[in-house]
């Protein structure tokens, strides 16, 4: 049985996490990639993730049938990026139901969203903009 969708997800150590990542760009590696050619990794504005987080809260302010519940990330592609990895993260509210609140998966039509930008997306790619 599959858990609750605002269950998904889970906190995970410093160390697992690093090895995460290192699996990942070994990875690469193998299969003939230069991890150091590409974004790995993208750094969202914490004030952003707060509208976004106020929205969510919002929305579910007002009883829905399909109460927001998680967050999905999708892989994007976006030609305006001034970097030659044009790769983005597009966060999208996922309802109780595992639906996008707005559907935009290839094929569906989406809606108008309300508020003009209910999806958050064009962090800042690392390794190229990391603030390290």
């Amino acid at each position: 049985m599959a858990t609750p969708i605002n269950e998904d997800g889970k906190f995970i150590d410093v160390a697992a996490a690093k090895k995460e990542i290192d699996d990942y760009i070994q990875h690469l590696r193998e299969e003939g990639k230069d991890p150091n050619q590409m974004a790995l990794g993208h750094v969202y504005g914490l004030d952003n993730v707060k509208q976004l987080m106020s929205f969510i809260e919002q929305y579910n302010g007002g009883d829905p049938k399909q109460p927001i519940e998680g967050i999905r990330l999708y892989l994007a592609w976006d030609e305006n990026r001034n970097y030659d990895d044009k790769t983005d993260i597009v966060f999208m509210p996922v309802t109780k139901d595992g639906n996008d609140l707005y559907p935009v998966f290839e094929g569906k039509e989406p809606k108008e969203s309300q508020d003009g930008g209910t999806a958050l997306a064009a962090g800042w790619p690392c390794p190229w903009d990391c603030y390290d």
